[in-house]
C-alpha cells in the first residue's frame, strides 16, 4: 500500500510540474538558471560572462551583433565614418527610451562611455577604449571625454587617435551599454528588473524601441550545484540552464523534453607556464613538453561538442585559415624522458586547474601523464576566485586559463597576455609581443592587419610560454519547446530573444 501511495505521489508531482510548464507557456514566462548573481547590473561594474546576459535584459548598446554574426543598429540607428576612419558620427534611434520614459540622448551616450575611462573605473573593457579614443589617457574623474562630441540631442561623434577597424564590434560589448546620465541603474533595454533576491524577476518593457518581445517575464535563479540543477530539471521548475561546466555536461541527466544547444562563444582554455620555475627556462624543453601534452589533448576520446583541440592561442573564427592549418609534432613519453628526465624526475610541480572547465577524463589523464614523467605532482582544482588568487600570487608551475573573447577580433582575446592586465595568465616576457601587436592594431587594411597579427602571434607561440589545449563552447540546456537563437561569433546568447514556440 505504501509503495502504491509513493507511486501516486510521484505521478502527481510529474503532472503538476508538466502543468506548470504549460502555465508558463501560456503566461509567456521563462524560468532561467545561472551560476551566480552580480552585485548590480551597472554595465561598468560587471565582468562575468553570465552576468552580462542579465545586463543585456536591462540595457542596450549602440550596436549589436545578431544571431548570424552581423553588425546591426541598436540605440544608434545609423552611423558614418569620416577622416580616413578617425571620426565616427552616430545618430540615435528617435524612439530609444529609458525605463523612466525619458529619451536616450547624446549626452547620456557621452557620459556612459566616458565613465569607463575615469581613473576610478573598474571597467573590464576600459583598455579597449583607452588607446583608441583621442585623449582618453588624460581624462579626469567625472569628465566627459572631449573627443566624444555631442552634436545635438540625437547625434554625436567619436574622434579616434588613429583608425581602428574593430571599433563598432567593441561598442557591441554589453559592458559598454548606454545608461541614463548620473543614473547607471536606469537602462533602455528590452526588460525591466522588477525584483532582486533569491529569484530575480525581469518583465517586458512595453515601450522598448525595437520589435515587441514574445516573452513577458524572465525569472532567474542561481543554481551552481549539479545535484540542485538535476532536481530542478526533474521537477520541470526551470526552462533554461546556463553555466553547466563542460566537466558536468556528460553526466547531467536530462529529461526527454530537454536538450542542449552549443553557443559558439569564442573561448579558449590553455595551460600557462610559470617562468620562475627554472626547469622551464629551456625553450626546447617547453616545446617538447607542450607537444607531449597537446598529443594527449588531441586524442579523439576528449573531442566533444563543446571542446576542440587547439594548435594556437585563438579559437576558430578569428584569424585567417592559415593560422589554424598547423600540425603538432608527435612525441612519445619514452623519447621525451630519454631527453628530459633530468628536468622532471622527482621535481615538484604544482598544477592549478580551473575546476570542471575541462572534461574530467582529460584532467585525470593529464595528471597521470605528468606523474609518469616523474613529477611529484600537486593538483589544485580551483573555482574562479581561487584561480585568480593563484594567478596573482604566481602560486603555480602550470595553470589552466579559460578565457572568453569579448569581440570577434584578435584584440578581444589578448587581455590575459598583457603585462598591464589585472588578471594575467603566466608571467612570461610579453614586451616583444605587445610591441608587434601595437604596430598591427591600427592598420586600416583588414587583410594586412590580420597578416601582421598572425605573424606576431605565431612568433610568440613558438616561444612556448603556454600549451594550447582547446577552443571551448558553452552549453545552453533548455526545454525543447523554447526557441533559442544561435549565438555564433558574439559574446553570448541574448536571454530576452528566447521565447516559447507556438504549438501547432
Amino acid at each position: 500500500m505504501q509503495t502504491i501511495k509513493k507511486l501516486i505521489l510521484i505521478f502527481s508531482i510529474g503532472i503538476l510540474s508538466i502543468g506548470s510548464v504549460q502555465k508558463r507557456k501560456q503566461m509567456k514566462v521563462i524560468e532561467v538558471s545561472i551560476p551566480s548573481f552580480p552585485k548590480s547590473l551597472d554595465p561598468r561594474e560587471v565582468w562575468n560572462y553570465f552576468h552580462f546576459m542579465l545586463v543585456q535584459n536591462v540595457h542596450s548598446t549602440l550596436v549589436r551583433i545578431d544571431e548570424n554574426g552581423r553588425l546591426q543598429s541598436y540605440i544608434a540607428s545609423k552611423w558614418s565614418i569620416e577622416n580616413e576612419g578617425k571620426k565616427f558620427i552616430f545618430t540615435i534611434e528617435p524612439n530609444a527610451m529609458f525605463h523612466d520614459s525619458s529619451s536616450v540622448t547624446a549626452t547620456d551616450v557621452a557620459w556612459s562611455l566616458s565613465r569607463h575611462l575615469w581613473p576610478s573605473s573598474p571597467s573590464v573593457t576600459k583598455g579597449y577604449l583607452m588607446d583608441v579614443l583621442k585623449g582618453a589617457s588624460d581624462i579626469k574623474e567625472g569628465q566627459i571625454l572631449p573627443s566624444i562630441k555631442v552634436l545635438s540631442d540625437k547625434s554625436f561623434e567619436l574622434n579616434l587617435a588613429r583608425p581602428y577597424l574593430p571599433l563598432l564590434q567593441i561598442l557591441s560589448i554589453p559592458s559598454l551599454s548606454i545608461v541614463k546620465k548620473d543614473r547607471p541603474d536606469v537602462g533602455a533595454g528590452p526588460m525591466i528588473l522588477e525584483k532582486m533576491g533569491d529569484v530575480w524577476s525581469f518583465t517586458r518593457f512595453d515601450r522598448f524601441f525595437k520589435a515587441n518581445l514574445n516573452t513577458r517575464s524572465l525569472k532567474v535563479r542561481a543554481l551552481k550545484d549539479t545535484n540542485a540543477i538535476e532536481k530542478y530539471l526533474d521537477s520541470h521548475k526551470v526552462d533554461i540552464i546556463l553555466g553547466v561546466p563542460i566537466g558536468d555536461i556528460a553526466t547531467l541527466k536530462l529529461p526527454s523534453d530537454y536538450g542542449s544547444k552549443r553557443t559558439h562563444s569564442l573561448s579558449y582554455h590553455h595551460l600557462f607556464f610559470n617562468m620562475k620555475n627554472e626547469s622551464f627556462s629551456d625553450l626546447k624543453f617547453r616545446r617538447d613538453l607542450s607537444h607531449l601534452v597537446q598529443n594527449l589533448a588531441s586524442q579523439s576520446n576528449y573531442d566533444s561538442l563543446y571542446q576542440k583541440a587547439a594548435t594556437g592561442l585563438l579559437p576558430l573564427g578569428i584569424m585567417p585559415r592559415s593560422y589554424y592549418d598547423r600540425s603538432v609534432p608527435k612525441i612519445s613519453k619514452e623519447s621525451f624522458l630519454k631527453k628530459w628526465a633530468k628536468n622532471t624526475k622527482e621535481k615538484s610541480l604544482k598544477l592549478v586547474i580551473a575546476d570542471k572547465f575541462l572534461l574530467p577524463t582529460f584532467t585525470t589523464d593529464l595528471e597521470k601523464l605528468l606523474k609518469n614523467l616523474g613529477y611529484n605532482l600537486t593538483v589544485i582544482k580551483a573555482d574562479g576566485a581561487t584561480l585568480v588568487k593563484h594567478l596573482k600570487n604566481e602560486d603555480y608551475d602550470l595553470i589552466s586559463g579559460p578565457y572568453v573573447g569579448n569581440f570577434q577580433d584578435p584584440d578581444g582575446f589578448l587581455e590575459p597576455l598583457n603585462d598591464k592586465s589585472g588578471i594575467r595568465f603566466g608571467n612570461f616576457p610579453a614586451k616583444a609581443l605587445n610591441e608587434k601587436i601595437e604596430k598591427a592594431r591600427f592598420i586600416n587594411d583588414a587583410q594586412e592587419r590580420l597578416k601582421k597579427y598572425e605573424k606576431a602571434l605565431i612568433d610568440f607561440e613558438n616561444e612556448f610560454y603556454f600549451i594550447p589545449l582547446y577552443s571551448l563552447d558553452f552549453a545552453i540546456i533548455h526545454n525543447k519547446s523554447l526557441r533559442v537563437p544561435d549565438s555564433s561569433y558574439r559574446y553570448e546568447a541574448e536571454l530576452w530573444h528566447i521565447f516559447w514556440q507556438v504549438e501547432k
